[in-house]
């Protein structure tokens, strides 16, 4: 129990909550299961009768099959150099993927339904945006401008099919008040807007009080808030985030049909930032599969010192080579079958590590007669694969990867499992006829 305590306990350094909800609820468990096992088993099997001489004899043939491949010298070196080469073979070609698109396969009938969508509407927000700050609402739309003046180029490319932001609506005041100027030569009292109208029929008096209310309206430009305020600009109410904090205001600029978002990284506009969730949500499971691994070999070196206390430096090593062998297997097989490595598969290495360990130190510990071992950790073996191998038969991506490399990596835990048996143990017993 303390190993695999050590094992899955080790997740709860990570700073990813759900690594840690991990490790707390396997902690839990196992404790809650250990302390059942002592409590409640002396008095549930007082009248607990053996399966029979069959079982053990099976398991006593078992190990005896074992002991004679051991044996043959020839035959495991072949049998390793096999295995070596599978194994370096395996990770050679086993690639880290941490995409979230690649955890799930996506419907096809909804896949074409969604681009039937993006092709009848102009604008279809993506999961990427520019999140746009500054120190007041003027300071934001001047940047969102120069981030629209940048992104033109791209858009005419076809990197981009279409933008929205609140600068399209409400130019900032200086882009006001340039406009006003050249607007005032026109209203001039020698201008010839005077001329125009004259020329189109219009009264004196028409002329003067266009003129005037010209004049009125100079004085004024055009905010955010009447803007929003208003029932044309409730579409950019959502994308208007407004004074966030003292001194701090921000908005939003929708990006629709993106085509390359490593075209998107190269903007550069003071004030703007391009937001792209899944590659944030996709760079959270990479540096949760980072920290997985690193503490699978933190996990190995604990439990190598603890062992240590018992069995010693050797005995801790012979202990943990089955289960080490088992994960290698397990990775490799992952490669050669063209699945990714991620944090799926990863944890599905912590599995193997808490078990495989249990399993070789319930052989290490056997001592002359394994046998009865050997049929506790074949049912044990047999129960898991059936909950969690299983899972490698379900049509989701992160699913078939967990459940493929948790499959591979406890049959061969399994089956390593009998190399942990102390050196004066490898004579099988014989099945006695009795």
């Amino acid at each position: 129990m303390s190993t695999s305590v050590i094992a899955y306990g080790s997740l709860a350094v990570t700073p990813f909550p759900g690594l840690r909800e991990l490790a707390l609820f396997a902690s839990v468990a196992l404790f809650t299961a250990f302390g059942t096992v002592i409590l409640s088993f002396p008095v549930l099997l007082v009248r607990y009768r053996a399966w029979g001489l069959r079982p053990k004899a099976m398991a006593i043939r078992l190990l005896a099959a074992i002991d004679a491949v051991l044996a043959r010298r020839r035959f495991v070196v072949g049998t390793l150099t096999a295995l070596g080469i599978f194994t370096v073979v395996g990770l050679m070609k086993l690639r880290p993927e941490d995409d979230i698109h690649t955890f799930q396969n996506s419907n096809p009938a909804v896949a074409a339904a969604e681009a039937r969508a993006r092709a009848m509407f102009t604008l279809v927000p993506e999961n990427q945006f520019f999140l746009v700050t500054g120190p007041s609402a003027d300071a934001v739309l001047q940047s969102e401008t120069a981030l629209r003046l940048a992104l033109e180029p791209l858009r005419e490319k076809g990197v981009i099919s279409s933008l929205q932001a609140t600068s399209q609506h409400v130019p900032s005041v200086l882009q006001q008040s340039r406009a006003l100027a050249l607007f005032e030569p026109l209203y001039a009292a020698a201008g010839p807007l005077g001329a125009y109208l004259d020329g189109l029929g219009f009264p004196p008096e028409a002329i003067a009080t266009e003129r005037a209310a010209f004049e009125a309206a100079k004085g004024q430009r055009l905010s955010v808030e009447a803007w929003l305020a208003s029932a044309p600009g409730e579409g950019d109410r959502s994308q208007w985030l407004g004074e966030t904090s003292p001194g701090h205001f921000a908005s939003v600029v929708l990006l629709s049909g993106i085509t390359s978002i490593e075209a998107l990284q190269t903007v550069a506009v003071p004030g703007a930032v391009l937001v792209d969730r899944v590659s944030e949500i996709s760079m959270l499971m990479k540096r949760s599969r980072h920290w997985a691994l690193a503490l699978v070999g933190v996990a190995f070196v604990v439990m190598w010192v603890m062992l240590a206390l018992r069995y010693g430096g050797k005995g801790a090593v012979r202990a943990l080579v089955p289960t080490a062998m088992a994960c290698l297997v397990a990775l490799a097989g992952a490669g050669v079958l063209g699945l990714p490595l991620n944090i799926f598969s990863t944890v599905a290495l912590w599995l193997i590590l808490g078990m495989g360990v249990d399993y070789s130190i319930f052989f290490y510990e056997a001592g002359d007669d394994a046998s009865t071992t050997t049929i506790g950790v074949l049912v044990d073996a047999i129960t898991t694969l059936l909950s969690f191998g299983l899972l490698s038969l379900s049509a989701t991506p992160a699913l078939r990867s967990f459940g493929t490399v948790l499959s591979l990596g406890l049959a061969s835990a399994f089956l390593f499992a009998p190399l942990a048996r102390k050196p004066n143990s490898n004579a099988a017993p014989q099945p006695n006829p009795q």
